[in-house]
């Protein structure tokens, strides 16, 4: 390596000025040595490991603000619940529909934001647990939103008016009216089909619905429509109106 040397300067009357000799930076000042500087990363494998730290939190942040606002809709649902006059007009509302996907929604975004960080971890083996973590969940909530995907494509028009203590029934699909058995009489000639999940716990809520036999056509009331299914079912036994119960370990109408 070449080295920049000033020259000498002589005058008289003024001392002697030695040789200074100057190596560029990154480099050993001895001629023909030359090495990198310790702790040197190459500017690529600085910028993706920033990119990717950026990009997990704000990955994080947003599934916090999902997961706050699930919760917060969850307690304004059972707030208003507790308040709320009992209803005779049962639709699937967004409410209800929260209320159904609360548990689902907040597995999927605790599994995000707990999985998240690790499925752009450097290690393969990091990015295989966090993977297989994110997979779990999945599995945990898929059932659920399925079923309620389904439900909600065969109720989305529907409208069901019941009133037991009244003796009023009647379903409207698109606004118009379907079904009342004030002026049709009761659904027939076959039973009515009740179907249930067996193991409910595996969907998290109850997910059920009722087959009405019409001669028009078979109307089909989930429990995305209506809550709870039992008290419907009494009130149609109550007029000799036969319902037959199945328990099944997947109610797909």
């Amino acid at each position: 390596m070449l080295s920049m040397r000033r020259p000498a300067i002589y005058a008289p009357g003024r001392p002697k000025l030695t040789t200074i000799s100057v190596a560029p930076s990154g480099y050993s000042a001895a001629p023909g040595k030359q090495r990198r500087r310790l702790g040197h990363r190459p500017p690529c494998a600085g910028a993706l490991a920033t990119r990717n730290f950026v990009a997990m939190k704000v990955l994080r942040s947003l599934l916090e603000v999902a997961l706050t606002l699930v919760v917060l809709l969850g307690l304004a649902r059972w707030a208003t619940g507790l308040f709320s006059k009992k209803t005779t007009v049962y639709r699937p509302t967004t409410a209800r529909q929260l209320a159904l996907l609360t548990w689902p929604l907040l597995a999927v975004a605790t599994g995000l934001a707990a999985a998240g960080p690790g499925l752009l971890a450097h290690t393969a083996a990091e990015r295989w647990l966090a993977w297989g973590l994110l997979l779990a969940v999945l599995a945990l909530a898929a059932p659920a939103l399925v079923l309620h995907l389904r439900y909600y494509t065969l109720n989305a028009a529907t409208t069901l008016v019941f009133s037991p203590l009244e003796g009023h029934l009647q379903v409207a699909l698109d606004e118009v009216l379907a079904y009342d058995p004030a002026r049709q009489g009761w659904p027939g000639p076959g039973p009515i089909e009740w179907s249930r999940c067996r193991w409910p716990g595996v969907f998290w809520r109850r997910y059920e619905y009722l087959r009405l036999p019409l001669p028009q056509g078979d109307i089909l009331l989930t429990s995305l429509l209506l809550p709870d299914m039992l008290p419907l079912v009494r009130y149609l036994r109550h007029f000799g109106v036969e319902v037959a119960e199945r328990r099944r370990p997947w109610a797909w109408a």
